[in-house]
């Protein structure tokens, strides 16, 4: 590199792939602190699969995809098989198949000082334009900074021509250095994140106050991004069992149809809740969370641990995150959720602010790294000064050649402007705009204990695994535990369904007796709301308990669970069509029913009286 190249100011290209989102945060995270760190800096940031050629992208990123809907344990076979990933996976069809002319032609017109991969497939291209066609040949002395954006590395991430390594742990670098690298070449500043990311940052009573939430509950949070709807729905009656009132927030990402799946099961299970989609402000709502249950991606578990939020980990992609997940439960910052059953059990513990709760909070907050991002940032500024010093690292010994090859001289021409990654389509919610779910519930005036108990609207069937319990004891008891905590409330529902079945249809029949036209008719459409609602807990608890009896292998009959058919039938006391009033309406019919019973009991006091 010529002087006059080295006085310039720093260009730094920056690469990611449309896999995940978690890739392209932690490029722009860095990017976005090396633009604060040195104003005058260039930056760009490309995706890596727009210089693919067509077939080839597509068969990368569809087949990924594929695999790990269709066939996660595969997935995960190959991950812990390096020998078969590495002939399977796609890092081959990126060195065959990238446009080698294309891409040479944007690294020479935008001429880098450093080239910053958050992907193995971003590494690849580069690599091979670097190293040339022989061992002898070394076109371009360009280093390469690797970010894993991953708690642990995994053999496609080290590639030869890499310069430097950023890893999200220390534990990580001995592995590194056992795969041939030197502990120089290895910096363990952690995950980057946005500086958003920063618990210094943020007043949690003033975000609160701004997202409407109340102070004096505590806040689950839910990053449903990559989840099955039907996990979703099971995990919304999950938390329709707390008993602690609790502020529930859902974040969709984007996906409508997660978006529908909330919007109908709060409405079935009474889950009184709020949901968002894209935002550009995810860092103040998973600052107001107490717990965040989410799948454990690098960097949405890196950004969770900055604010020093623990975790409930569900649904991990066999392979990294399975890794990810082990990390974090192994350092007490996580706790992994593998049966849906025992989501809500653990959500109740945690956010009753106990020992635990305290010791993964403190965990959490040590395994942060906020200030990844910048520290990472100044390392880009010092290769940039000094690219020889970190060059020297990269290559052995034995293969001094390397080090004498001509360096060519960047072209004059302007830099070319590839088209940034893609945005998400969907439009963004301002920030702070919350969409409030469930408002079709009402709570019964007696239960004040849950935020989030209401009375049925509709029929529906709670969803119970039916996963096979396996041999484990362990995993038999917690199966197990599930199922006696569902068993509990459920038999608490059934209880206070059956006294709103026993209070509309007295209000009824006060109401017909009055002659009251409009108040039957409102007396009416409770009665037959309870009475559906009390069958629907009966027969969940009936198939609660028979999960539970084929667990302890013991007979099970559900009569003996089921309301008498003589109480749920639906008899109208009056046709329900008659909307006539028979007298002004005050708009409060609780009032009315109550004045009604009140005029009730005083009748009843007088006639015992005068019988006196």
């Amino acid at each position: 590199m010529t002087t006059a190249l080295a006085k310039r100011p720093p260009r730094v290209l920056f690469a990611s792939v449309p896999i995940g989102s978690g890739h392209r945060r932690a490029a722009e995270a860095t990017r976005r602190a090396l633009e604060m760190a040195s104003p005058s800096a260039v930056t760009m940031h490309i995706d890596i699969m727009e210089y693919v050629k067509p077939y080839a992208r597509d068969m990368v990123l569809d087949g990924y995809s594929t695999l790990l809907h269709l066939a996660p344990r595969v997935w995960g076979y190959l991950f812990e098989h390096d020998e078969w990933l590495q002939k399977l996976a796609p890092i081959e069809n990126m060195r065959r198949h990238f446009q080698r002319d294309r891409f040479e032609a944007l690294v020479r017109d935008f001429a880098p000082d450093v080239f910053v991969s958050s992907h193995p497939l971003c590494s690849v291209p580069m690599a091979a334009l670097k190293l040339g066609a022989t061992e002898s040949e070394l076109k371009f002395r360009l280093p390469i900074v690797t970010i894993v954006t991953d708690f642990h590395v995994h053999e496609t991430w080290v590639q030869r021509g890499v310069t430097l390594y950023v890893v999200g742990t220390d534990r990580l670098t001995p592995i590194l250095v056992k795969r041939g690298l030197r502990p120089e070449q290895v910096r363990a500043f952690g995950i980057p994140v946005a500086n958003s990311f920063s618990p210094e940052a943020k007043n949690v009573a003033a975000l609160k106050a701004r997202f409407k939430l109340d102070a004096t509950k505590p806040v689950a949070l839910f990053l449903l991004k990559g989840l099955e709807s039907d996990f979703v729905e099971r995990a919304i009656f999950q938390v329709s069992l707390l008993n602690r009132p609790t502020e529930i927030l859902f974040n969709t990402a984007g996906n409508d149809a997660l978006a529908a799946v909330l919007r109908r099961s709060s409405n079935t299970y009474g889950v009184r809740a709020k949901m968002f989609g894209f935002v550009d402000n995810l860092d103040d709502y998973i600052a107001v969370a107490d717990v965040v249950t989410t799948k454990p991606g690098g960097s949405t578990s890196a950004e969770c641990l900055a604010l020093g939020v623990p975790l409930l980990l569900v649904q991990p992609i066999p392979g990294q995150e399975e890794r990810n997940a082990n990390f974090l439960v192994e350092h007490g910052a996580g706790k992994r959720v593998t049966n849906v059953l025992t989501l809500g059990a653990e959500l109740e513990v945690l956010l009753g602010g106990g020992g635990e709760m305290t010791r993964m909070r403190e965990r959490a907050k040590s395994l942060g790294r906020p200030n990844a991002a910048n520290e990472l940032a100044q390392l880009l500024l010092d290769v940039t000064a000094d690219p020889e010093k970190f060059l020297k690292l990269e290559e052995p010994p034995e293969h001094p050649s390397r080090r004498t090859s001509p360096t060519p001289e960047p072209s004059p021409r302007p830099p070319a402007a590839p088209p940034e990654p893609k945005a998400p389509t969907a439009q963004a919610k301002e920030p702070g705009e919350l969409e409030e779910i469930g408002e079709s519930w009402t709570s019964p005036a007696a239960d004040t204990h849950s935020a989030t108990r209401g009375r049925r609207t509709t029929d529906a069937r709670a969803p119970v695994t039916s996963a096979p319990i396996t041999a484990s004891p362990r995993a038999t008891r917690e199966y197990l535990a599930g199922l006696i905590l569902i068993e509990k409330d459920l038999a608490r529902r059934v209880e206070e369904a059956r006294e709103e079945v026993e209070k509309w249809d007295k209000r009824a029949a006060l109401a017909t007796t009055h002659g009251d036209t409009h108040l039957v008719n409102e007396a009416s459409r409770r009665l037959d709301d309870a009475r559906r609602s009390q069958t629907s807990y009966a027969n969940e608890l009936d198939r609660i308990l028979a999960k539970k009896a084929e667990v302890k292998g013991v007979p099970f009959s559900a009569t003996r669970n089921r309301p008498a058919s003589n109480a749920l039938a639906v008899e109208p006391v009056l046709d329900r069509r008659d909307e006539t009033p028979m007298r002004m309406r005050s708009g409060d019919p609780e009032g009315e029913f109550r004045d009604l019973e009140v005029d009730a009991e005083l009748k009843a006091l007088k006639e015992k009286l005068d019988k006196k």
